[in-house]
């Protein structure tokens, strides 16, 4: 299992007891529909701020650019 299964199934156990998504959502501070399609869409969110209230692990970007003879490097 990876971490963000962990997370998954420690928020639903915290749903349970918060009686349903948006009131864990309120107490976590993100948007319901944020936490309802993490929860059961698989959806994984990308702005940092949310992905810490999740308790999820940061995400590192890496971009890409191209060289003076238009390669990627």
């Amino acid at each position: 299992m990876t971490d963000t299964e962990y997370v998954r199934i420690a928020l639903k156990m915290k749903v349970a007891q918060a009686g349903n998504c948006s009131q864990l959502a309120r107490l976590l501070e993100v948007n319901r529909t944020t936490l309802w399609r993490f929860l059961y869409d698989n959806y994984e969110p990308k702005r940092q701020d949310i992905r810490r209230k999740l308790g999820l692990p940061e995400r590192i970007v890496m971009e890409r650019y191209r060289g003076e003879r238009g390669r990627f490097k």
